[in-house]
C-alpha cells in the first residue's frame, strides 16, 4: 500500500495518522498518488477485514476474528477452535451447519484415518512440509483412486476427495547475465526438455499441478495456452534449440527432501540435451537460499523459486515478479526484464476484461518468447470429507467454504 496518500510519511514515523485515509458513516475513501487498476483486489484480502477500532494492536495475533456467518465461541491456542453460527449475520452466505468444530495438531495419517471412519468431517491432505508417508505420491494416487473424482464413490454421487487448484507458483529462474541461460534459445529448450509431469508432485510446499505460465489456474486473467508439453518433455524441439555443444550449469536450490528430488529430475532432463548440472543445497527455512540467489554476483545458472501471491491478481505475478516492482519484491535483479514494463503500463491502464486480457497476452509473451524462468507447477489443496457432508463449494483463493457444508440427507 505505498501508493497511498502519506504512507511514506507514516511507514517512517512522521505522523500516526495516514493521511490518505479516512472513513464517514460507512463511506471509506482512500487517497492514492497515482491511479491504481488493483486496489479493489488489494483492499479485498484479509488484512483489511473491518474490526472495532479499539481491537488491541499484538504482533503476535497474525489473523483477527472478523463479520461472517460464525463466530469463535470458545478457543484453546494450539489445541481447538469452537465456531458456532452468528444470530447476527444477515449476509446470503449459507451457513447450514450449528457449529464447527477444529482440532489442531493432528497427524495428517491421523486425520484421513478419523475422517474415513465417520469420526470426523474434514481434513486437509497436504499441510506444508509434511514428511507423512501418506503424502508421497504414491500413496495420495491410492487415495484418490478410493475416494476421488474417478472412483467408485464419485460415480455414486458421493465423492469425497476434492483437489482445487491455488495460486502458489513454483519455477526456476534463469541467470540471464552470466553464463549459458545468456541465450534465450537455451532457455527455451530448458522450457521444452522439463519433465513438468514429474516435477510438480515435489513443489515443496505442496502437492503442484503442471503448468508452464506465470499466471495460475483459478487467478484472474489466466488463459490456458499450450506453450509447452505438460504430460512430458518434448526431446526434439529441445535438442535443435540446444544444438550438440556440451555445457555445464550451476543450480541453487532448497535442502528439504523434495528438492532433492526436483534437483534429481532436473538434472536428468538437462543431461539429455548436453547440460551437466551441478546442484548446490542451501536452507530455504532461514533463507539462505533466497538471500544467495538476490545476492549479485553469486555464480548460479538457475535457481528453484516460488511465490505465494499476497492478493488475486495478475499484476501481483507479472509485474511483481518480472517487472521492476516494488523495491525487494520478486525475483533477484538476474531475472527481471525492464522491457516489459512498458507493456505492463499499457496493461494497467485498462479495466475490467480488457486489462485481463492483455495480461493473459502478455503471461504467454513471456512464457513463450522471453523465457526469464521456467515454471513447472502451480499449487493445489486437497479437502477430504467424511461420507455424511455435502455441498461442497471450492474457491481458488479462499478454499473450501466451510459455511457452505451441509449434512447429506441420506446419511446415517
Amino acid at each position: 500500500m505505498r501508493d497511498i496518500v502519506g504512507a511514506r510519511e507514516y511507514r517512517a514515523g512522521e505522523t500516526r495518522r495516514l493521511a490518505g485515509v479516512s472513513a464517514q458513516g460507512k463511506t471509506l475513501t482512500v487517497e492514492l498518488t497515482e491511479a491504481s487498476s488493483n486496489l479493489v483486489e488489494r483492499l479485498s484480502t484479509r488484512w483489511f477485514c473491518a474490526v472495532p477500532p479499539d481491537t488491541p494492536v499484538d504482533h503476535e495475533v497474525g489473523d483477527l476474528p472478523s463479520a461472517g456467518p460464525y463466530y469463535i465461541a470458545s478457543h484453546v491456542p494450539d489445541q481447538s477452535l469452537l465456531l458456532r453460527r452468528n444470530p447476527n449475520y444477515g449476509g446470503e452466505r449459507p451457513h447450514e451447519l450449528a457449529e464447527i468444530r477444529y482440532a489442531f495438531g493432528v497427524s495428517p495419517r491421523r486425520g484421513v484415518e478419523e475422517v474415513a471412519a465417520g469420526r470426523a468431517d474434514y481434513v486437509i491432505v497436504d499441510p506444508l512440509f509434511s514428511d507423512d508417508p501418506l503424502l508421497k505420491p504414491e500413496a495420495f494416487r491410492r487415495l484418490t483412486a478410493r475416494y476421488g473424482p474417478g472412483s467408485e464413490a464419485a460415480r455414486a454421487g458421493r465423492q469425497q476427495l476434492f483437489t482445487e487448484p491455488n495460486l502458489n507458483l513454483y519455477y526456476f529462474l534463469f541467470n540471464r547475465r552470466r553464463g549459458p541461460f545468456a541465450d534465450v534459445k537455451l532457455r527455451r529448450a530448458v522450457a521444452y526438455a522439463i519433465d513438468r509431469r514429474a516435477l510438480a508432485p515435489y513443489a515443496v510446499l505442496e502437492r503442484g499441478r503442471p503448468t508452464d505460465q506465470f499466471i495460475p489456474p483459478g487467478a484472474p486473467g489466466f488463459e490456458d495456452a499450450a506453450i509447452y508439453p505438460l504430460g512430458g518433455p518434448d526431446l526434439a524441439k529441445a535438442r535443435a534449440l540446444a544444438g550438440a555443444k556440451r555445457r555445464r550449469a550451476v543450480l541453487y536450490t532448497c535442502d528439504l527432501p523434495d528438492c532433492t528430488s526436483q534437483a534429481g529430475i532436473l538434472r536428468a532432463d538437462l543431461r539429455r540435451i548436453g547440460i551437466d548440472l551441478d546442484v548446490r543445497q542451501f536452507p530455504i527455512g532461514s533463507d539462505e537460499l533466497f538471500r544467495r540467489v538476490r545476492k549479485p554476483g553469486e555464480p548460479w545458472d538457475l535457481a528453484y523459486w516460488n511465490w505465494l501471491p499476497e492478493y488475486a491478481d495478475p499484476s501481483d505475478f507479472i509485474d511483481v515478479l518480472l517487472g521492476s516492482g516494488p523495491p525487494g519484491a520478486g525475483v533477484p535483479a538476474a531475472v527481471r526484464d525492464p522491457a516489459i514494463n512498458d507493456a505492463i503500463a499499457d496493461a494497467a491502464r485498462l479495466r475490467g476484461e480488457a486489462r485481463l486480457s492483455a495480461y493473459a497476452r502478455l503471461d504467454r509473451h513471456l512464457a513463450a518468447d522471453v523465457v526469464p524462468a521456467v515454471p513447472f507447477a502451480s499449487g493445489t489443496t486437497t479437502h477430504f470429507l467424511s461420507a455424511r457432508m455435502g455441498c461442497p463449494v471450492l474457491r481458488p483463493v479462499y478454499g473450501l467454504d466451510l459455511a457452505a457444508l451441509c449434512i447429506r440427507p441420506d446419511s446415517d
